[in-house]
């Protein structure tokens, strides 16, 4: 989930991931979040055996803070109005905010690679 049209840079997983993601993120003058999915998502039975996982993600249903909305966000609104309703298309998804997260997702996956060879 990187397309949530309110949405934050969120960060999950296991700590030496998300110590990348932090850095990432970073360097490009943003701000990350730290979020509890719940094992909620692809990365959950990878974890409960052992695996490390983490990632981004930019939010469902959950409301955007005053804090996290600054600059551009929406305080009070959901982080993605559509998420799993009707209107949930490609027509909502912001695509500069995916634009931004898929290039810290990408420079993480490279690290990440560059230190197993």
């Amino acid at each position: 989930m990187v397309a949530s049209p309110n949405g934050i840079i969120g960060l999950y997983g296991d700590r030496s991931l998300t110590q990348r993601f932090e850095r990432a993120v970073a360097d490009r003058g943003e701000r990350s979040w730290p979020v509890d999915i719940h094992g909620a998502s692809d990365h959950a039975p990878f974890e409960r055996v052992g695996i490390p996982a983490g990632g981004i993600f930019a939010g469902a249903g959950e409301h955007l803070t005053g804090e996290q909305a600054d600059p551009d966000g929406k305080a009070g609104e959901p982080y993605d109005s559509c998420y799993h309703r009707a209107g949930d298309t490609y027509q909502t998804v912001d695509t500069e905010a995916v634009r931004r997260r898929l290039d810290v997702i990408a420079d993480v996956a490279v690290t990440v690679v560059a230190g197993l060879l």
